[in-house]
């Protein structure tokens, strides 16, 4: 999104915006560094799957595949945007693991997670997990033209098309057998947020490198999905769980899911390119971004991780958080040109620097508590993340910022 500010706003803000894209750059190459020389399992291949709030390895954690595809996404837009070929030859080592590994070859798709020798030991589809295949996959392909990385993005996404699409009531299912069975509505919430939001940013990645009707087709719906389900018109929060027929089964906001979705709808509508789409999804954002302002900054800056009706249920300070916020809050300021949206970015990317990053061990802690003290039980790795949301609030912030200087 090319940003044009007049000449008072930008004679404002230029010397804030060089300051926090320099900041953002070299935590870029500090936060790359870490996961670089700290994760490679040189006697089981890939990398560890654990590296507790201590920063001790466990070399015999099991390895999941969110974790195992974030790393292949972050290297691959590191090795794409920075040229490294040190984060190019960590995207190929992602890479060649997950398909000697994760890949499910009998049924497709991929095993949610293996034990720290390779063997598969979840094996249930997770839409979750498919989608971050897609995500990681497409992103590779971006950087390494593998056609075979294309090819299991495109499979991977009929496959979720075929079995996890709601044919009669829209929506995705959360979960499937590894043979792509349902299972029961017991074991699994039906339709939930999280899952919409990683098929939303798995498809519109793809899209860029596979712009093909059908990919299309599936993101307007996804987009309509959004706007006629997730999102509640009075609040400008989203509604988090819904059983099979679309009734909202929860009262939870998260303010990092409301972020994060606040700039992927636009960044979506952008990708598609259709003009009064993208300006419904504008002022949706805008919207959702000051909602979660007015209601989930504590005095500190840090964003809360989330609340129910008259209270916040935790305190807590999550780095996934802090980091939808900075690009959250940059994409409202490109939208409306406000420089105090501009600020609270910057606010946000004050209380990383200053709470999160972990200046003597090394890459963020995933949580800090309310008086900004390391929750050391919280992995900073671990089977289920990975560094992509840390990786992606400084890449897109870096790129949003260079659009207005």
């Amino acid at each position: 999104m090319q940003t044009t500010i007049n000449k008072a706003l930008r004679a404002q803000l230029q010397q804030p915006a060089l300051r926090l894209k320099n900041a953002l750059e070299q935590e870029l190459d500090h936060l790359l560094h870490w996961w670089a020389g700290n994760l490679t399992d040189e006697q089981h291949g890939g990398f560890y799957g654990r590296i507790d709030g201590h920063n001790r390895i466990h070399p015999t954690a099991n390895k999941g595949v969110l974790l195992n595809t974030g790393l292949l996404w972050a290297f691959s837009i590191a090795g794409r945007t920075c040229q490294s070929p040190v984060y190019r030859s960590l995207a190929d080592r992602a890479w060649y693991y997950i398909q000697a590994h994760f890949i499910d070859d009998v049924e497709g798709g991929v095993f949610r997670e293996l034990d720290f020798r390779g063997a598969p030991i979840r094996t249930q589809k997770q839409v979750d997990s498919q989608a971050f295949s897609i995500y990681a996959f497409s992103e590779y392909y971006r950087l390494s033209g593998n056609r075979e990385t294309l090819r299991l993005a495109q499979e991977i996404f009929f496959l979720l098309e075929r079995y996890s699409f709601d044919k009669e009531k829209s929506g995705y299912l959360e979960a499937l057998s590894r043979e792509w069975m349902r299972l029961d509505a017991k074991e699994n919430a039906v339709k939930t947020l999280h899952t919409h939001l990683h098929l939303l940013q798995a498809y519109t990645n793809l899209y860029r490198v596979y712009p093909d009707p059908s990919v299309r087709d599936a993101l307007r719906a996804l987009i309509r999905c959004f706007i006629d389900q997730f999102i509640d018109p009075q609040s400008w929060h989203l509604r988090l769980h819904f059983d099979a027929d679309w009734t909202n089964i929860s009262t939870t906001i998260s303010f990092g899911h409301d972020l994060a979705v606040s700039w992927l709808l636009t960044d979506t509508a952008t990708v598609l390119g259709d003009a009064s789409l993208l300006n419904q999804c504008r002022e949706i954002a805008v919207a959702m971004t000051r909602a979660c302002r007015a209601e989930g900054v504590d005095n500190d800056g840090g964003f809360f991780y989330e609340r129910v009706p008259g209270q916040y249920t935790d305190h807590g300070k999550y780095a996934w958080v802090q980091s939808e916020a900075v690009v959250g809050l940059l994409n409202a300021f490109q939208i409306r040109q406000e420089a105090e949206m501009f600020l609270a970015a910057q606010r946000s990317w004050d209380f990383i620097e200053r709470a999160i990053r972990d200046k003597d061990g090394g890459t963020w802690h995933r949580k800090v508590n309310r008086e900004q003290v390391p929750v050391r039980s919280e992995d900073k790795v671990g089977s289920g993340h990975s560094t992509y949301h840390h990786v992606r609030a400084l890449t897109e912030g870096i790129e949003r910022i260079n659009t207005f200087l």
